[in-house]
């Protein structure tokens, strides 16, 4: 026991504060780190709830559009691009589509 005193006694003033910053400094960095993981964690979890939010409602979450026969508001044309019509209208050529 009383080596340990003596040696505790020899220790220089200014060697001992130099380690107690030195822990300090250590400290703080791990208290650092924690708090980043903390935070990394959080949000690591938010965007696991999200994604498995849409998951569960795909309904929810996608955009539903509403197809109409009325011929005046599609534009579309029944001839234009089948592969069974008798005439091309992009170049005009006669039954450029598959053989029948």
């Amino acid at each position: 026991m009383d080596d340990k005193k003596i040696m505790n006694e020899n220790v220089p003033y200014v060697v001992h504060e130099a380690t107690l910053s030195r822990l300090e400094r250590g400290n703080r960095r791990m208290l650092i780190a924690l708090a980043i993981c903390v935070v990394v964690m959080l949000l690591n979890n938010i965007a696991w709830f999200v994604h498995e939010e849409h998951i569960a409602n795909p309904d929810r979450h996608t955009k539903q559009e509403s197809v109409t026969d009325n011929e005046d508001e599609s534009g579309y044309d029944d001839g234009y691009g089948d592969e069974y019509s008798d005439e091309d209208y992009r170049d005009g050529r006669r039954e450029s589509g598959k053989e029948r």
